[in-house]
């Protein structure tokens, strides 16, 4: 069956962890799911329950779901993250490059310094600090640009009409292993419905391990991509 789904659909049936954004639960990424398994991988929960934020019960309980899953097959995990899910993804993939493959957010910010942030996350956000794990938010807090690089293929997909966070704190530098994707006509809450970032997660994911390429959209579907930007010191919301 595992010879069939790979020929059929291109993918080699590894593992990839899917992690919901702040305060969704493994039910938000149903979308995902689905296009994974068409795309002949098999999508993973996080079974952590309803995203609340980085606690250390929650910073805790993603290492072990990591480890747990490379440990089931010997191979490494794909981690896609939406949001907020999208910076433990990254999180993981730079603790653990031994058991990641590569590293897709969807609308995750994750540049906190030089780019404006939006207000009305900001106050939820602060008001829970209290509660999150304090290692794990200075981390998040330190300059992106001052953080070891990734060991794998890391893409970022974002749109610029997102309502809940800056763009600019969504776009990766450029790198031989890193690519930003823009999508059109998508808000946040939108994004992980919308068939341009289905089209490419699909096309990410099927990628041998080893062997990573940059997205190309075929012309075809180019209404719903736009040329993304490359992150800028000096972008400004």
């Amino acid at each position: 069956m595992a010879d069939q789904v790979e020929t059929r659909s291109g993918g080699d049936g590894h593992f990839v962890l899917v992690l919901p954004g702040f305060t969704a639960g493994d039910w938000s990424n149903l979308p995902l799911a689905a296009v994974l398994r068409r795309a002949g991988v098999k999508p993973k929960r996080w079974r952590l329950g309803s995203n609340q934020g980085p606690t250390g019960e929650i910073v805790a309980g993603l290492d072990q779901r990591l480890r747990d899953l490379y440990e089931r097959e010997g191979r490494k995990v794909s981690v896609i993250g939406v949001s907020l899910g999208g910076i433990y993804a990254r999180r993981l993939g730079r603790d653990h490059p031994e058991l990641v493959r590569q590293v897709i957010t969807i609308g995750s910010p994750f540049r906190f310094h030089g780019v404006g942030r939006s207000a009305t996350v900001q106050r939820i956000w602060e008001s829970r600090l209290g509660d999150f794990d304090p290692a794990f938010v200075d981390e998040m807090y330190t300059d992106e640009d001052l953080k070891e690089p990734f060991g794998m293929p890391v893409t970022s997909i974002y749109t610029r009409n997102d309502d809940v966070v800056r763009w600019q704190q969504c776009l990766l530098a450029h790198g031989d292993q890193s690519q930003n994707i823009e999508i059109r006509g998508a808000n946040h809450i939108g994004l992980v419905a919308h068939p341009g970032v289905h089209y490419a997660i699909h096309d990410r994911v099927r990628q041998p391990d080893g062997a990573w390429n940059r997205f190309r959209a075929p012309a075809r579907f180019g209404i719903w991509y736009r040329r993304a930007e490359i992150y800028d010191p000096e972008l400004r919301s």
